[in-house]
């Protein structure tokens, strides 16, 4: 995401197609810059789009202020000397202006909501101003594991959202292998594996073995996966499994990540 060229973008859009550009398009890049996401691209531009900017002060001063970007320019003159003399940079900022909200809000009460744009972009288009409570339950035990608006086709046992939850929490590799599965789909897919393997094996398998939402998990592929992650280099921890599943696990916990 280009928040600085976006925001400018839009503007002239609106001009050129004649629409009504709705204020919540600006706040959202307003935000994005405020929260400082590490997606965030191509944060500088060029007098060109400062003059843009100039045109359109009227609706994205309220939001923005540009500044000027002296000492990475004088860098880059020194490094490129056919830069041309009158060769400039800015950027947008959204502080120390009376007309921009110091600190612009979506999340719910948690300033550190968003790990990106895209999470984001998503809690915005899909569930900032829903009526649903219990989607708005299930987003803030879940949010790293949302990635399709379907997402939520299910309710899990209070049991099955706690254990999502913590693995959602202290697991990296169980969002990655489980990111697109529908609720209903990780819930028989935690349930299959509880099943058959411990605490501890299930939380490694789970970390480690992807596992497509058809798979029928059988004792064999079960078996499988128990193999692939007991030949892992085991490294102890302590507090693992506990801080998936809760309090009253083994104090000497191994685990393979």
């Amino acid at each position: 995401m280009s928040p600085c060229h976006s925001s400018i973008r839009l503007c002239k859009k609106e001009e050129d197609m004649n629409i009504k550009l709705d204020d919540i398009e600006l706040r959202m890049l307003q935000y994005v810059l405020y929260r400082n996401f590490m997606d965030v691209n191509r944060r500088f531009f060029t007098t060109k789009y400062k003059d843009l900017f100039m045109k359109y002060q009227d609706k994205l001063l309220k939001y923005f202020i540009p500044q000027k970007e002296t000492g990475i320019v004088n860098f880059m003159k020194n490094k490129n000397h056919d830069l041309p003399e009158d060769f400039e940079l800015y950027q947008l900022s959204v502080t120390n202006n009376e007309f921009v909200d110091p600190e612009p809000k979506f999340g719910f009460d948690d300033s550190d909501y968003f790990s990106s744009t895209e999470e984001f972009l998503f809690f915005v288009r899909n569930i900032h101003n829903t009526k649903d409570a219990l989607l708005i339950k299930y987003w803030n035990k879940l949010r790293p594991l949302f990635g399709r608006k379907d997402f939520v086709d299910c309710e899990p046992s209070e049991s099955q959202l706690e254990i999502l939850h913590g693995l959602s929490k202290t697991s990296t590799g169980y969002i990655q292998n489980m990111k697109g599965l529908k609720l209903s789909e990780q819930c028989r897919i935690l349930d299959v594996i509880l099943s058959k393997c411990d605490k501890t094996t299930a939380v490694r398998i789970l970390n480690r073995c992807k596992i497509n939402a058809d798979q029928e998990l059988d004792d064999d592929d079960i078996f499988l996966m128990e193999m692939l992650v007991r030949k892992e280099v085991n490294v102890k921890i302590t507090s693992k499994v506990e801080r998936v599943f809760g309090k009253g696990e083994d104090e000497n916990v191994w685990s393979p990540f």
